[in-house]
């Protein structure tokens, strides 16, 4: 969704109701858009507890040749397994993954 043009985005949030997964789920539509915005700087996003308690994924996107996010690579694990140096670790291998898929598909301006 981060990737999305901004009037598509909108777009489809016109009609969506928000609700709570989780206690951390985000429910309202500026926060989500603030939270997309954040996706877009770090180039990855983090689901901490926001669908499931006790789950944390990472996921970053991958783009094709148009420079389209067309997919994603994500992992999923317990939040205590998850330190600050295992998640920039993380982070830096799925960066250098999904790069390296984005390029074999075409994209010349993977900026991950």
């Amino acid at each position: 969704m981060a990737f999305k043009e901004q009037e598509e985005i909108l777009h489809l949030l016109k009609e969506y109701d928000f609700y709570a997964q989780t206690t951390n789920s985000i429910t309202e539509k500026q926060a989500y858009l603030a939270e997309l915005e954040t996706v877009r700087q770090l180039g990855y996003s983090i689901d901490n507890e926001e669908n499931e308690p006790g789950i944390y994924c990472i996921a970053v996107p991958i783009f094709d040749h148009t420079n389209k996010a067309i997919a994603a690579i994500s992992i999923s694990a317990t939040k205590q397994t998850i330190t600050r140096e295992l998640e920039q670790e993380v982070v830096s291998k799925l960066k250098h993954t999904c790069t390296e898929i984005s390029k074999a598909l075409g994209n010349k301006k993977v900026y991950l």
